[in-house]
């Protein structure tokens, strides 16, 4: 019974730190979709990618590609901006859930 106990303990020490990971990546996450150029229709987006380290190693918003009035998804620009990084067990994390929105 006392592995159990040690287990449950350990358990819940580890999501309080995911939650406070999570928290901290979601808030970033929206301060990015603030950052959307005006004449972008909402639901504004913003996305990060984090390593297994949990850099960030990738972030985006959604907007125009330059020059154009084509549209670049958040989670898109997070995704490119992380290739030329180490991406093995990466995460990615986004204030909306992909392609959800019409």
């Amino acid at each position: 019974m006392p592995r159990f106990k040690y287990f449950i303990q350990e358990r819940k020490k580890m999501m309080n730190y995911c939650d406070s990971l999570f928290y901290d990546c979601m808030e970033h996450c929206i301060s990015l979709a603030k950052q959307t150029s005006l004449g972008v229709r909402g639901p504004y987006v913003g996305a990060v990618v984090l390593d297994s380290r949990e850099q960030i190693i990738g972030e985006g918003w959604k907007d125009f590609l330059p020059g154009t009035s084509l549209l670049i998804h958040a989670e898109r620009m997070a995704l490119d901006q992380a290739a030329t990084r180490e991406r093995k067990h990466a995460l990615l994390v986004t204030t909306l859930e992909p392609c959800i929105h019409n």
